[in-house]
């Protein structure tokens, strides 16, 4: 049996410490409409995205390429705060029939918090006469004060901003990955590469009994094969079959002409 945990959380360890700063700084004090996606002109000299941007943005094609929503199961701030939070979540409410029905049903909002941010993004970020109408500078990132001034400068926009963020960490403490499966809207659109990635967590229908343990004990509730399976590997590791496992597309393709032959 493969040991993916561990590796996974050193991992998403590691680039939290690295980018958790942006993730604090993009919802509490930056100057954008939308936050994260600026980054690369922001005037702000204490925010660590201005420098982390473009690295992060290579990683995440780079990973999206190769592994589909690897990114959100490995890399993201966000996610890795989510599974934290699933520690204090209750097991029983996942588990339950009534959740898994409603569950596949509320994950229609993370497109339609896409289809916002798009609209948002062009209306307040992209006009280039006043991409930031105010900027509150601060010698450190831990600045109380520097965040009251920005939300008192922007009251609409920081209402929406932090109540988001509220809403992810209290859906976090209820529903594991609360975020992820329903309100990302970055999760949304690296949905749409679990076709196209190089390689992706498969299914060995032979040796698969279909005891249902994935969806259910999934950290993000789905099974592989999908657009919502963010290669996090639990199920590789916690098949008592050993029917999952990561494999290459063109692997696939080869069996299948083997087959014709």
């Amino acid at each position: 049996m493969e040991r993916i945990s561990i590796p996974r959380r050193l991992v998403q360890t590691a680039f939290f410490i690295v980018s958790g700063q942006w993730l604090l700084m993009g919802f509490l004090r930056c100057p954008f409409g939308v936050p994260f996606v600026s980054c690369a002109t922001c005037p702000l000299g204490d925010c660590s995205g201005r420098f982390l941007f473009f690295p992060f943005l290579l990683l995440m094609i780079g990973v999206t390429a190769l592994f589909g929503r690897a990114f959100c199961g490995w890399i993201c701030p966000m996610g890795y705060l989510q599974d934290v939070l699933a520690f204090f979540s209750p097991k029983a409410l996942a588990h339950s029939p009534a959740f898994a029905a409603a569950d596949r049903r509320r994950r229609w909002g993370k497109w339609l918090m896409l289809g916002l941010t798009i609209i948002a993004v062009v209306q307040w970020n992209l006009p280039a006469e006043r991409a930031h109408p105010y900027v509150v500078r601060a010698d450190s990132l831990w600045n109380w004060e520097a965040w009251l001034i920005a939300g008192s400068l922007g009251a609409k926009r920081y209402a929406v901003r932090w109540s988001l963020l509220l809403v992810a960490l209290a859906g976090g403490l209820l529903v594991g990955r609360f975020w992820c499966r329903y309100l990302c809207p970055l999760g949304a659109l690296l949905g749409l590469s679990h076709r196209g990635s190089l390689c992706r967590l498969e299914r060995d229908r032979d040796a698969c009994v279909d005891c249902g343990a994935y969806p259910r004990n999934c950290p993000q509730g789905t099974v592989p094969e999908t657009s919502e399976c963010v290669v996090c590997g639990d199920c590789v590791q916690g098949c008592k079959q050993s029917a999952i496992h990561l494999a290459f597309r063109r692997r696939k393709t080869a069996r299948k002409e083997d087959a014709d032959s």
